[in-house]
């Protein structure tokens, strides 16, 4: 399966934060690897020039120096760096969005995005190399399966039961 055809690239944009009433922006120092929550933001009233609109649920992927893994799930809307990424599953029936950070925290994934990625000083990949990104994705029950799996090391894993 190829991520592209079961996840897509949020277009949400705005164009005054602070006038369309968003209160927090993320930026790519706010998001730290291995960890799957947004455990620190700006204030959009301090200033910000970031349009890239995130909803709660949606994925954040920090497609600059992609080496760094980091990736993150909303808890709160805001606004965004254009280095970060806003990914959301296309279809629930096809990949359970609770399923969605866990693939793009794997190896794979951050070796596809790595060697995707282009520039010398801060490089970068892009949404049509990530989106070719092919993996195996199950039958929805072991979707689903899946899902519940993670859930439960989430919950006994020290490092990762902050995420939730």
């Amino acid at each position: 399966m190829k991520f592209g055809d079961v996840v897509r690239l949020s277009k949400a944009r705005c164009a005054d934060p602070l006038a369309e009433g968003y209160e927090r922006f993320v930026g790519l120092e706010h998001l730290e690897p291995g960890d799957l929550r947004i455990r620190s933001w700006g204030n959009v009233a301090d200033g910000v020039t970031f349009t890239s609109v995130f909803k709660p649920g949606q994925v954040l992927f920090g497609k600059r120096r992609a080496y760094q893994r980091k990736v993150a799930v909303a808890d709160f809307t805001g606004v965004c760096s254009g280095d970060i990424y806003v990914l959301e599953s296309q279809d629930a029936s096809a990949l359970l969005p609770g399923l969605l950070p866990f693939i793009c925290q794997t190896d794979a994934f951050f070796e596809h995005a790595v060697g995707t990625s282009a520039g010398s000083l801060s490089p970068r990949t892009n949404w049509k190399s990530l989106a070719d990104f092919e993996f195996a994705l199950p039958p929805m029950e072991v979707n689903a399966m899946f899902c519940g799996v993670f859930r439960v090391n989430l919950l006994t894993s020290p490092t990762l039961s902050a995420a939730f």
